[in-house]
């Protein structure tokens, strides 16, 4: 239910704040993990700047709750990718 809430999440974001045109969602089983990466190509933001705002920080609660680790990274006018491993 974790990585639906996340997947969830980053698709509501990229399209509520980002305004994105674009969004790819991408899940892939390598060895014994699995790797989802949600990418846009809306408006980004600098990562370092930005104040966490819910939707972010339950993407980080649901990741660490699911053993997983996220990694969220963006410029402006480039778009995001948040990507997601999970052992399997």
């Amino acid at each position: 239910m974790n990585i639906y809430r996340i997947i969830q999440e980053s698709v509501n974001n990229a399209l509520k704040y980002a305004e994105a045109k674009k969004i790819t969602v991408t899940i892939e089983k390598q060895k014994n993990e699995f790797l989802i990466s949600i990418e846009d190509n809306g408006k980004g933001f600098h990562v370092e700047n930005i104040e966490m705002g819910n939707g972010l920080q339950n993407i980080q609660k649901r990741a660490k709750q699911a053993k997983g680790e996220v990694k969220i990274m963006s410029t402006p006018e480039r778009g995001t990718k948040i990507t997601l491993k999970i052992a399997s």
